[in-house]
């Protein structure tokens, strides 16, 4: 019954077809999804007890090879358009002569024995990729050797960066600010250091009586000097 469920309900929410990739995860193998399969069924109670022991194995499972097969399915998906790509350059064949010459490779009985890869690669060998493949010119170069009407689908998945050998980036380099910093504000802190320091030590000077005060006072008609707080004679 597990099985049934996975290909009727669960793989349709895992994989689009129409992308050709596994969709990011979404509560994917939840319990309660397989619960109300169950219900749906017409299952009677008496057999949902054993049916869920069985469920909850077979769910951890999936989970875990779900997760494994995501971490790696960029490398795995390069890997095959590369050789699907490389081996059309060397034969020149039919689809279905390409198609034969995977399956006798050990990608193609890596891919097929998971479960999560092979729809993707059925989907590959059965969608409009193969087309372009063979319709592809031969020789091509290496930074032109896939086929540009192919862009990778928008779709969140963990972590999966732009394949660069595969599809066409247009990829603008930030353009550097060449433009120098004014020296305005520069300079003006640093005439702003120098007259702070001078007026400092203009005023330590002055405690210390490095300068001398001149005052001149008139007395009786007569203008006095006054020196270090003392009266001298004119």
């Amino acid at each position: 019954m597990y099985e049934k469920w996975f290909r009727e309900v669960e793989s349709k929410r895992i994989f689009d077809m129409d992308k050709c990739v596994m969709r990011e995860d979404d509560h994917f193998f939840a319990m309660d999804a397989f619960f109300d399969y169950l219900k749906k069924e017409g299952i009677s109670k008496e057999n949902y007890t054993s049916m869920i022991i069985s469920a909850q194995c077979n769910l951890e499972n999936a989970t875990n090879e779900f997760f494994k097969t995501e971490a790696t399915f960029e490398k795995q998906r390069d890997e095959l358009l590369e050789f699907l790509i490389s081996r059309q350059n060397a034969i020149n064949g039919t689809k279905q002569s390409l198609i034969e010459d995977f399956k006798s490779n050990s990608l193609y009985n890596q891919e097929t024995s998971n479960r999560f890869l092979s729809p993707i690669l059925q989907c590959y060998l059965e969608g409009e990729m193969i087309d372009r493949i063979i319709s592809m010119p031969r020789h091509r170069s290496h930074s032109d050797k896939y086929p540009k009407a192919y862009s990778q689908p928008n779709h969140k998945s963990v972590p999966r960066t732009n394949f660069k050998s595969n599809y066409e980036l247009n990829v603008k380099p930030t353009p550097r600010d060449t433009t120098r910093p004014s020296m305005q504000p520069f300079s003006l802190l640093i005439l702003s250091c120098i007259l702070l320091t001078l007026f400092i030590v203009g005023m330590k000077l002055y405690k210390n009586g490095s300068f001398t005060n001149k005052i001149r006072i008139q007395g009786d008609g007569i203008y006095y000097d006054i020196r270090n707080n003392v009266i001298t004679e004119p």
